[in-house]
């Protein structure tokens, strides 16, 4: 087993890369999904969808699905671990982040934030939050744009539904 980038080679300890695993009991392929088939499946190996990480001691840790993952300026960035780090400010009830495209077709971590009661929203609270999350995981890719939202009474953000939800949005 080993991890890969995007363009199929090995990734060191600390990087984020696609999971290749080896072995004699490869699948030969997709039940009728040829082109995922040849994306997948290349002999004995499988390049599945999930992103992970290896750290100095060898050990694998599991960063999300591809197709959920943000690349924001060539890193991989997992919405999760933003989505968790941003809870921890007190004022932050729920998070959701996802990714946008700018003007130049980038794409962009943004975070819609439900606040706690007896909060507002605001540039100086939007910016707090930010430093806050810098400072909680400093390797972290933080959001440079946040969008405070009213509750959804889901008790949860449901991501899909964050780009046509609106809000309050405050850009660093």
């Amino acid at each position: 087993h080993r991890l890969l980038d995007d363009d199929g080679n090995e990734v060191g300890p600390g990087e984020i890369g696609t999971l290749e695993i080896t072995g004699p009991s490869a699948g030969a392929g997709y039940w009728r999904l040829r082109d995922k088939s040849r994306e997948t499946f290349h002999g004995d190996s499988v390049i599945g969808g999930d992103k992970f990480l290896v750290d100095e001691a060898g050990y694998f840790w599991y960063c999300g699905r591809g197709d959920d993952m943000l690349k924001c300026s060539g890193v991989y960035v997992s919405p999760v671990e933003v989505e968790n780090c941003l809870t921890t400010h007190p004022a932050v009830s729920e998070a959701g982040v996802v990714g946008v495209r700018d003007s130049a077709g980038l794409e962009k971590a943004a975070a819609f934030i439900e606040l706690e009661a007896g909060h507002e929203g605001t540039d100086a609270l939007a910016e707090a939050i930010i430093e806050h999350a810098k400072r909680v995981n400093a390797d972290l890719l933080v959001c440079g744009i946040i969008t405070i939202i009213q509750s959804l009474g889901v008790g949860r953000i449901l991501g899909a539904r964050l780009p046509i939800i609106g809000g309050s949005t405050f850009i660093q």
